[in-house]
């Protein structure tokens, strides 16, 4: 079976091309195609959030007509290896790193709906060619292919050792598309991966059919200083002890982890400076 894997991308979009049911697999085309084009501009200075700058000096343009020409190119390297199975990495979760601004939202959630364009056209076609197209996403097909360390994450020295491995007369990858061919050929290796082991959690041993119930969790109740357990009735401040209730403490060590105003934070650690004060439920602090 002649399968390919692509990773489309927003500025490069890659395929691989292999052929064979198991691995290793022979290797018969890996491409990567520039989407776009870069034009020069006026040089911009901007200022990072470090207080450091740097100068912008050229731009990234790109049109609706350079996505449909990217699928097209596309399109002409599957036909002409006569691919039977292609699978496509695919965006399952658009995340933006805390603090980032509304521009740089906005700038991400662009590049991510043009690479999603691109993969849509591609998709459309090869289905009405009566090719089996799948999709998956990109930590799902990393963590399946290249497997997890003691350190977790994808880790690109596995990744890269995996698809060397498994796809024979595979030519040096280098580049600035380097990694995206290698993630093309994750997605291909993971599309002739057995059903059972493409799924990135893992299994309960557990029969789901079983009406046998799984034994109950132990909760860790809250353990109180000699003489100190809460009476019915009362409650405690956060804060009252000593400790901030928002973050940290105000002055001194931090509260031990028996302390019920602060435990329920999860933050203070440490020896309590000042007891801890019980008012009645109903009553307001001041």
């Amino acid at each position: 079976m002649r399968r390919a894997g692509l990773d489309s991308g927003s500025r490069w979009v890659a395929i691989m091309i292999a052929d064979g049911n198991t691995a290793p697999f022979a290797h018969v085309h890996a491409e990567a195609i520039e989407v776009g084009r870069v034009v020069p501009i006026e040089p911009v200075t901007k200022t990072r959030k470090d207080g450091s700058t740097y100068t912008l000096t050229e731009r990234h343009e790109v049109t609706v007509d350079d996505e449909k020409r990217a699928a097209d190119a596309v399109m002409l390297a599957l036909t002409r290896h006569a691919i039977d199975h292609l699978t496509i990495e695919m965006v399952s979760n658009f995340y933006v790193e805390r603090g980032a601004s509304a521009q740089r939202a906005s700038a991400q959630g662009t590049l991510t709906i043009r690479a999603e364009r691109i993969a849509t056209r591609v998709a459309e076609r090869c289905e009405r060619m009566g090719i089996a197209v799948e999709y998956v996403a990109r930590a799902t097909a990393r963590a399946k292919v290249g497997g997890r360390g003691s350190r977790g994450g994808d880790g690109a020295e596995r990744i890269r050792g995996a698809v060397e491995e498994r796809v024979r007369g595979l030519p040096r990858i280098t580049g600035e598309a380097a990694d995206h061919i290698r993630d093309a050929a994750v997605a291909m290796l993971w599309g002739a991966l057995p059903e059972e082991d493409r799924s990135a959690r893992k299994r309960s041993k557990r029969d789901p059919k079983s009406t046998e119930k799984a034994p109950p969790k132990k909760r860790s109740r809250a353990k109180y200083p000699p003489g100190q357990r809460p009476k019915p009735g009362l409650r405690f401040i956060a804060g009252a002890c000593g400790c901030d209730p928002d973050w940290g403490h105000t002055g001194g060590p931090l509260c031990p982890p028996q302390c019920p105003a602060c435990k329920r934070r999860g933050r203070c650690r440490g020896d309590c400076p000042s007891p801890m004060v019980a008012i009645e439920k109903s009553s307001t602090p001041s």
